[in-house]
Parts: C-alpha cells; sequence; structure tokens
C-alpha cells in the first residue's frame, strides 16, 4: 500500500542551508512533496535606508545559490515571495493545498 500524498510548506527564514535544517528535515519526515519559500518582509526592507543594503545582497545571492542546489541535487525550486509572511505563508499553503507549515523560530 502506498502512502497517502501529502504537502508541506517549509518556509525558510534565516537558516539559508539545506543540511541540519530542523524545520525542512520535520516537513521531510512528514509529508510525500515539500516546497521551500523565502518571504523577503516588506516590513524590514522598508526600514533600510539604503536599497543597496549589503545585508539584502547577501541574503540575494544566498537564495539563488540555494535554489540552484535544489534545482541540481532535488529537482525542486525555491519559491521566493515579497511581502508580509502573515499574509504571503497562508496564502501560499493555501494555494498549494499544504497538509502542514514549518518554520523554524526567529529569535531576532
Amino acid at each position: 500500500m502506498s502512502k497517502p500524498l501529502l504537502r508541506a510548506l517549509c518556509w525558510i527564514r534565516r537558516d539559508l542551508r539545506l543540511y541540519d535544517h530542523r524545520p525542512l528535515m520535520e516537513a521531510c519526515a512528514n509529508a510525500t512533496e515539500v516546497a521551500l519559500v523565502f518571504v523577503f518582509d516588506t516590513s524590514i526592507l522598508g526600514g533600510l535606508e539604503n536599497r543597496d543594503d549589503r545585508r539584502v545582497t547577501f541574503i540575494h545571492k544566498s537564495l539563488v545559490e540555494l535554489d540552484q542546489r535544489l534545482r541540481k541535487e532535488h529537482d525542486s525550486t525555491l519559491i521566493v515571495l515579497y511581502g508580509d509572511p502573515a499574509v504571503c505563508i497562508p496564502r501560499l499553503a493555501r494555494e498549494l493545498e499544504a497538509d502542514y507549515v514549518f518554520a523554524g523560530r526567529d529569535y531576532e
């Protein structure tokens, strides 16, 4: 008998890695399909004085590398959104018909 199709959404926050990523490991353990998402929080971006902030550049570069790795090693992609995570995450979960949403704690 085959395992039922369960979908999970894993919200990647500040921990931009695949290795030893607890929410991602939980998502993979509990679902047959896992979608990864990162949300550029517009409330944080709007507070930056410089639009060319090095932190944003670093995050963008890290996300591109993460997406490339997902494509190459896992035949998957990273979903990147801009907006309020409190709106974006539930909307995406509904669109994907996710059974679970996993996210790590954000300590800042």
